[in-house]
């Protein structure tokens, strides 16, 4: 086990947070269903890392921790506003054994973070459109009109991301087609 300080050292609370965060708030956002709320609720676990930084065995150690952490928030939150008591049914309790569920959609969440590291290579006119099309689920008329473009531009732009992350993912892109519906 390391030290208190080897969080902060060796693997970076700011480097942590600038790596996960968009993964963490989609894994999130599976449970609360809301952005917003999924968002608060990784920078609410961000500043209780911070504040009391936990002995860790590097980064894969990290990265667990982090998304059991979420995701007990994101349940504690759905319990604390008694909202959505439907889907707080269906999510099982954590368990100290392998849970395949919080697997299956952590490794989701994993899959999306990748996602967003090839967007973020394509060319930024390509970026912007994929972003609206398929992370924002716009169609192509506003994204036309979100970014004063033609129609016709958008389509081309959506085609030469595709063409692209086919590269870039390779063997991830017939899993990124089916999440993702591209």
């Amino acid at each position: 086990m390391g030290t208190r300080d080897q969080i902060q050292d060796n693997v970076g609370i700011e480097r942590l947070f600038k790596t996960y965060y968009q993964s963490l708030c989609f894994f999130s956002n599976q449970y609360v269903r809301n952005s917003h709320l999924a968002e608060d609720i990784v920078q609410s676990v961000f500043a209780k890392l911070a504040q009391n930084p936990p002995e860790l065995d590097g980064e894969s150690h990290a990265r667990n921790l982090l998304f059991r952490m979420v995701r007990n928030a994101s349940i504690n939150e759905l319990r604390r506003l008694d909202i959505h008591a439907d889907a707080l049914n269906q999510i099982p309790e954590p368990e100290e054994d392998q849970n395949s569920d919080f697997f299956v959609q952590a490794a989701r969440a994993e899959v999306y973070r990748q996602i967003l590291d090839a967007v973020d290579q394509l060319p930024s006119a390509c970026a912007q459109v994929f972003r609206l099309a398929y992370l924002k689920q716009m169609d192509n008329d506003q994204v036309a009109k979100s970014l004063s473009i033609s129609i016709n531009t958008v389509k081309v732009q959506k085609n030469r991301a595709k063409k692209k992350l086919r590269i870039l993912l390779k063997n991830l892109y017939p899993l990124c087609c089916v999440l993702f519906h591209f």
